[in-house]
C-alpha cells in the first residue's frame, strides 16, 4: 500500500509562498477535493484507474490517502530504458481517461509521472488536479510543459462561453474554437486567450463565426456501415478519425469542401469494406452524432505507428516486404477503379510485431479518371502537373517512398550513421549528396526498374521511369479528356 501525504515544501514551490499554505488552508482544500474524487472512483472502479483504499487518519484529521502500490511510473520505465508495450500503454491511458470523462471528471495533469504500471498494464493516478468537467481551474491544475500554456483559471469560469480548443497559427495569431451552449464558433485572434477576450470579440483579429455543423458533418445515408453512436467506448483495436476543426481555415466555412471530402472518403471506405484486402487498412463504419443523424467520425483498425514514425525510430524491418505490401494494396485499389492520390510514409500504417504494412487515409482517394478536386496529395509527394486520377499518381508516390527508404537505410539503419532529411530528399538534393558507392547502387536500381518494366504483370514496373513517361505523354494530351489511360 502507498500512503500519499502532503509535501509542504514542494507545495510551497508551486503556490509561491509558505504563508499561502498556512493562512489559506490551501492544502486542506486540495486534499478534500482529491478525497471527493477518489471516493467517486472507489464507487466506480476501473482497471486503468489507480485503486484507492481510503483515508489514513490521526485522531480526527486526515493525514494521508491510501492507494495500491504499483511497480513504478511510466516516467521510471522510460528513464531506465526498459522495454515495454508502448501501444498497450497508450491504449490503457486512453481507456482510463475515457472512464474519468464518463464520470464527469477531467484529470488535468496527465504526464508520465502520473501513469503507474504493474504486470504490463498501466493506470492513471494522482488526482489532486482533478476537476469536474466545466469547473474553473482552482488551487492546482497541470504541470509545466504538459498542459496548454494559455489555460487560465478564469477561462472556464463562465458557464455560457467556453474555450474548446486553440492552435497557434502564423504571425502570432491563434485559431480558436469556442462553445456557447450547443453552438460552436471559429475565429482567429492575436489577443491573449482569456475570458476578457472571449467575451469581447472586438479585440479579435477576425470576428467569431458560427460553425454550421450541417455543412461539415455529412448526414447518414442508406447503405452506410454504422459502428455506433457518440460517445464511443475507447478500444485498443479501434481508431476513430474525427474532423479537426482547428486544422481548418475560415475559408472552409464558406464552402462545402469539408462535407464533400468526407462524403467521398466514406464512399471509398464502404467500397473497400465490401472488398477487403490485408494490405488495406480495415474500415469498421461511421460514428453518429448522439442527437442528430450526422456522421462525426470514421472508425478504422488501429495501428501503433506509421512508416515515417517507424523509420524515425531506427528499428530494423524488411523494407522489401514493406514495398511489396504497399504495392499489393495499391493493386487492390486500382482493381476497384480507385486511385489513392496521397501515397506517402505517413499514410502507410504499420504493425511492427507482424511486419504488416497497410495503405490508409482515404480522404484524397478519387475514382480513376476523375479530375483531382478538393483535397488531394501532399506537397513534395506529388506533382502539380497531375490533373486527373490515374494510377501514375500513386506510382509516383510509391517510387518516392522506395527512394526515401533507400536514403534512410532501407530498413537497416546503422548506428551513428547520419541520413539525409526528408526535406532534402523531396527537394531533389538527395542525388547530389550521394557518395560514389550510393550512386552506383542507385544506377543498379534504375537498371532493375527498367528490367521490371518489361514485365507487364508487375504494377511496380512503372516506378520513376513511368512517371517520366507519364509526364511526357501528359504534355501531348488534350486537357479535356480525363479518361485517357496508358
Amino acid at each position: 500500500m502507498y500512503i500519499k501525504r502532503p509535501n509542504y515544501l514542494r507545495s510551497a514551490r508551486w503556490l509561491g509562498c509558505l504563508s499561502g499554505i498556512v493562512d489559506g488552508n490551501t492544502i486542506a482544500k486540495l486534499s478534500m477535493r482529491e478525497i471527493r474524487v477518489c471516493e467517486l472512483l472507489k464507487d466506480n472502479p476501473h482497471p486503468n484507474v489507480a485503486v484507492y483504499y481510503g483515508v489514513c487518519t490521526d485522531t480526527a484529521r486526515v493525514v494521508g490517502l491510501c492507494f495500491k502500490k504499483y511497480d513504478g511510473t511510466l516516467q521510471d520505465v522510460v528513464d531506465r530504458d526498459q522495454t515495454f508495450d508502448a501501444e498497450k500503454a497508450m491504449a490503457d491511458i486512453e481507456i482510463g481517461v475515457a472512464h474519468l470523462h464518463k464520470l464527469g471528471l477531467v484529470h488535468c495533469d496527465l504526464k508520465p509521472a502520473n501513469i503507474f504500471h504493474e504486470n504490463g498494464s498501466f493506470v492513471i493516478g494522482d488526482f489532486d488536479s482533478c476537476h469536474k468537467i466545466g469547473d474553473p481551474y482552482r488551487l492546482k491544475a497541470g504541470s509545466r510543459g504538459w498542459c496548454p500554456i494559455h489555460i487560465h483559471a478564469i477561462d472556464l469560469s463562465r458557464p455560457d462561453v467556453r474555450l474548446a480548443g486553440w492552435q497557434a497559427a502564423s504571425n502570432n495569431l491563434h485559431k480558436v474554437i469556442i462553445e456557447q451552449g450547443q453552438l460552436q464558433f471559429f475565429a482567429i485572434t492575436d489577443a491573449p486567450l482569456n475570458s476578457l477576450h472571449l467575451t469581447d470579440p472586438s479585440k479579435w483579429h477576425t470576428p467569431p463565426r458560427r460553425i454550421d455543423i450541417d455543412r461539415i458533418y455529412p448526414p447518414l445515408a442508406p447503405g452506410m456501415t454504422i459502428y455506433g453512436e457518440e460517445p464511443i467506448e475507447l478500444s485498443i483495436d479501434i481508431y476513430i478519425k474525427r474532423l479537426d476543426l482547428l486544422g481548418l481555415s475560415k475559408e472552409h466555412f464558406d464552402d462545402d469542401i469539408v462535407l464533400r471530402t468526407t462524403r467521398r472518403e466514406i464512399a471509398t471506405c464502404e467500397l473497400l469494406h465490401a472488398n477487403p484486402h490485408p494490405s488495406i487498412c480495415d474500415y469498421r463504419g461511421v460514428v453518429m452524432h448522439r442527437d442528430r443523424m450526422l456522421i462525426t467520425g470514421l472508425c478504422f483498425e488501429r495501428f501503433a505507428l506509421n512508416l515515417d514514425e517507424l523509420v524515425r525510430s531506427q528499428r530494423w524491418f524488411n523494407a522489401g516486404a514493406c514495398m511489396q505490401q504497399i504495392e499489393a494494396g495499391l493493386d487492390h485499389l486500382h482493381g476497384l477503379g480507385l486511385v489513392h492520390c496521397d501515397i506517402k510514409p505517413q499514410n502507410i500504417f504499420v504493425s511492427f510485431d507482424l511486419q504488416r504494412f497497410v495503405v490508409g487515409d482515404f480522404d484524397s482517394c478519387h475514382v480513376r479518371g476523375q479530375r483531382l478536386v478538393d483535397k488531394v496529395g501532399t506537397e513534395g509527394w506529388t506533382l502539380d502537373r497531375f490533373v486527373y486520377a490515374h494510377r501514375e499518381v500513386d506510382f509516383y508516390g510509391l517510387s518516392l517512398i522506395r527512394y526515401w527508404l533507400e536514403c534512410k537505410g532501407w530498413g537497416a539503419p546503422m548506428a551513428g550513421e547520419e541520413y539525409m532529411s526528408t526535406d532534402e530528399i523531396l527537394d531533389g538534393n538527395a542525388g547530389s549528396m550521394l557518395d560514389e558507392e550510393e550512386e552506383e547502387k542507385e544506377e543498379e536500381r534504375q537498371m532493375d526498374v527498367v528490367e521490371v518494366q518489361r514485365q507487364p504483370e508487375s504494377q511496380i514496373a512503372f516506378g520513376l521511369g513511368a512517371v517520366e513517361e507519364f509526364n511526357r505523354k501528359a504534355e501531348c494530351l488534350d486537357d479535356g479528356d480525363p479518361n485517357e489511360t496508358w
